[in-house]
């Protein structure tokens, strides 16, 4: 690859060459946010930041399936002067070939899903909590009005489809499937950050041996959720019959109604299987704000940081949430009362409510949906009685 024919650079610590006109090695400055929380990529440039920001010892196997990718990342590595760092540049195609155990496993192949290698990273993975990290580019499949079928045959889920919370069942669709691969091997997952941004999914999960709780994890965190296509009201409904068998629960998966509970539509929408349990561990991401507030890895990354604020604001238990201005449309609000005022009404009831970083203008609530659309009603009363 000559020189010429390459771009220098530099993000962070390290600085790279890049071919401008090969879209699978070049330099992609929006996704300085995957960088910020990843080290591995087709031009080694996160792996190099890695080692010239972390103070730490440790080792890094940087595979790609293309040998152009592996001569651009040995040149970066060299031209960074890594040389007294341990690392290790492959060629594999099947990751099955490496005969060694991981803690941390990051799968990002250009344009498509890493499903397809889960399975495999899986069992490269160290038994004792190792960390998988995941970027899915693939959201007109797992997100969307369209490619259905392209969804249920990748990850054995229905989607919402054009809907609100399209991109959170995105993040929920994904780790629902994790969840079910690690199971096989009598392992379950604990979901540390699952962000949305731009056009991405990126996650990082800790895969746990646990041959009980794998069962029981993959019976518990897996839901349906019906959709009512008359009003918008999302119920979900909870895989775990065999757990509770001998407790009646109204969102009992085997006690499914085809009837919306709010305006009695008979008109059902199931959609799923969906990750019913927390997508973020508020703990791992109290520690990663205090490393960029401490600024003890030269990170200056507003984007970031507000982003992962947003994150830990979030309601964690509460599958999905609803915008406003969608519900004041449905029930023919004249205007839509701001966040603020249908927050603060939502707490005077007693519930609580967050933002959620997978939409503006949304908010998360443990509130049932009878008494989110009571509430809008009453602003819409309000409304109209002050408009005459």
């Amino acid at each position: 690859m000559d020189n010429n024919d390459l771009v220098v650079v530099s993000e962070g610590e390290a600085t790279i060459f890049y071919p401008p006109n090969n879209a699978r090695l070049k330099y992609n400055a929006s996704e300085i946010f995957s960088r910020d929380l990843n080290f591995s990529s087709g031009n080694g440039l996160k792996s190099i930041r890695f080692f010239k920001e972390i103070p730490i010892d440790f080792k890094i196997t940087m595979n790609d399936f293309s040998k152009e990718s592996c001569k651009l990342i040995s040149k970066n590595a060299n031209f960074n002067k890594l040389d007294n760092f341990n690392y290790e540049i492959t060629n594999y195609y099947n990751i099955e070939e490496f005969n060694e155990k991981f803690d941390i496993i990051d799968l990002e192949i250009y344009n498509n899903s890493p499903i397809k290698y889960l399975e495999s990273a899986i069992k490269l993975l160290s038994n004792e909590n190792g960390l998988l990290a995941l970027t899915f580019p693939d959201m007109g499949i797992l997100a969307g009005n369209a490619y259905y079928d392209n969804c249920f045959a990748t990850y054995g889920s229905i989607k919402l489809g054009n809907n609100d919370v399209t991109h959170e069942s995105a993040i929920r669709i994904v780790l629902n499937t994790i969840n079910l691969i690690a199971s096989r091997h009598k392992k379950f997952i604990e979901p540390m950050i699952s962000v949305y941004n731009n056009n991405y999914i990126k996650i990082y999960i800790q895969i746990i041996k646990n041959p009980l709780k794998a069962k029981n994890n993959a019976i518990k965190n897996s839901m349906m959720t019906f959709n009512c296509i008359n009003c918008g009201f999302l119920k979900n409904y909870y895989n775990y019959y065999s757990l509770n068998n001998n407790n009646s629960n109204n969102n009992n998966l085997f006690e499914f109604k085809f009837q919306c509970n709010y305006c009695k539509s008979l008109i059902p929408k199931m959609t799923g299987p969906f990750w019913a349990g927390a997508m973020h561990n508020s703990i791992f991401i109290e520690k990663l704000l205090t490393i960029y507030n401490n600024n003890d890895l030269n990170l200056n990354n507003l984007q970031v940081i507000k982003k992962i604020e947003l994150i830990l604001k979030e309601l964690k238990e509460i599958p999905f949430f609803f915008k406003p201005s969608t519900l004041a449309s449905i029930l023919k609000c004249p205007k839509t009362p701001s966040l603020l005022q249908f927050s603060n009404r939502l707490e005077q009831l007693g519930y609580n409510v967050s933002p959620t970083h997978c939409a503006s203008s949304a908010l998360k609530t443990d509130a049932p949906w009878e008494t989110v659309c009571t509430v809008m009603e009453q602003f819409k009363a309000e409304i109209i009685n002050y408009e005459n």
